[in-house]
């Protein structure tokens, strides 16, 4: 009888405790974001030829949807 006195108050207090459950963010893709190109290289055949980018910048916007490249020279 002393059991089943201490045993319903604690089945009480564990069903009644209902879980918070925190809303999880979806997975992003890694490669989302702004980047900006500092090196390139072109790869045909059996040669490798490397670009100068020295008077230009080339900058690439990536979300889930799209993705924008834009390209604009340093000289002033």
């Amino acid at each position: 009888m002393r059991q089943s006195i201490f045993l319903i108050p604690l089945v009480i207090f564990f069903s009644c405790n209902q879980s918070k459950k925190v809303p999880q963010e979806p997975e992003r893709n890694k490669i989302e974001g702004t980047w900006k190109l500092v090196f390139n290289s072109v790869e045909e055949n059996d040669s490798v030829t490397v670009k100068d980018l020295g008077n230009r910048d080339f900058i690439k916007i990536i979300n889930e949807s799209s993705f924008f490249i834009h390209q604009s020279d340093t000289e002033l």
